[in-house]
């Protein structure tokens, strides 16, 4: 493939299908300009043959660089295509018609019109480039006299060399897009490829979900089982202590009347009295003591069963979220 490297300072890689395929046209046109201004320069033909010429080619070469510099713009491109259908409009009338070797970038316009524009930008100018075919086409047969040859001349070898061009052309254009699509599936098996991998990277956490979701459940029945029989204990536990508390609280209630008694039947306590007092309530308090610290160990054992079950169920939760991370 032709490339002038002074031309396009640009890697070919950093522009689309589009673009490169209109990039080659610009630059296959420049080429066969230049390729005709040195032929006829060498031939002595006309100076202004080759003025003409020369002009062209710097148009082209403006096109082809604000293409570059644009990154293949929409008016970049609309003018480059419109150019390039003048072009092959000129090489009509002026190189022969239909059956000139201008024809294979008559058709090979056609398919690069189809990759370069997209939505109603190839309709339109498919539309357009289509008219102008059909006008050309209807000159063919019905005004033949309007179609002139003024290279009928030229060397065979010239000829050969620009239908080579226009076929190289067709080829890039089929070379590009065959690529472009093995670009596309490479693509897209690479994205296929993570998107299983993401797959079964989800798999396995959810995977580790549903274990730790077994595991919960699990804990949470047999937790729930433990505080059900741990209330039934407390409401046992509570209604026993409360009438083992209440017997010495009941007690110590009856010594305080009789003291209160005695102090309103009798003018002062005789030692005896005043001591038996003293010893039954020493006694009663005694036993309302150890009842309730009976009950203090009962109750922290079963607090601690408690708080366990809460850390090992905070634990587990826990790891069932950084899973999910």
């Amino acid at each position: 493939m032709m490339q002038m490297k002074l031309i396009n300072p640009y890697p070919q890689q950093s522009f689309t299908l589009e673009v490169n395929i209109l990039l080659r046209f610009l630059r296959s046109t420049v080429l066969i300009i230049f390729i005709y201004i040195l032929y006829d320069a060498i031939c002595g033909r006309g100076f202004d043959n080759i003025l003409k010429a020369v002009i062209t080619a710097m148009v082209f070469v403006a096109c082809y660089i604000w293409v570059i510099r644009s990154h293949g713009s929409r008016w970049s491109k609309y003018v480059s295509v419109g150019m390039i259908m003048t072009s092959i409009t000129a090489g009509f009338f002026f190189q022969g018609g239909m059956f000139s070797v201008n024809g294979f970038d008559m058709f090979g316009l056609i398919i690069a019109l189809i990759i370069i524009f997209t939505g109603r930008e190839r309709i339109v100018f498919i539309a357009l480039y289509l008219m102008i075919m059909t006008g050309m086409i209807l000159t063919q047969l019905y005004r033949p006299e309007w179609v002139a040859d003024l290279r009928s001349d030229d060397h065979v070898a010239m000829n050969v060399l620009e239908i080579l061009m226009r076929i190289g052309n067709i080829l890039y254009i089929s070379f590009e897009y065959k690529l472009e699509f093995e670009r596309e599936r490479e693509r897209v098996f690479e994205a296929n490829k993570k998107l299983e991998e993401a797959n079964a990277e989800v798999s396995a956490q959810n995977e580790v979900i549903a274990s730790y979701s077994k595991r919960l459940e699990a804990l949470v029945e047999e937790r729930t089982k433990d505080i059900q029989m741990l209330n039934r204990k407390l409401i046992e536990y509570a209604f026993f202590n409360s009438h083992k508390v209440r017997g010495p609280l009941a007690r110590i209630l009856g010594l305080v009347y009789l003291v209160k008694l005695t102090r309103s039947s009798e003018d002062e306590f005789s030692p005896q009295t005043f001591n038996s007092h003293i010893e039954m309530l020493e006694k009663c308090a005694n036993e309302l003591d150890t009842v309730i610290k009976e009950i203090t160990v009962i109750l922290d054992k079963e607090t601690k069963d408690l708080l366990d079950y809460n850390s090992a169920l905070s634990t587990v939760s826990e790891r069932a979220q950084q899973s999910c991370k």
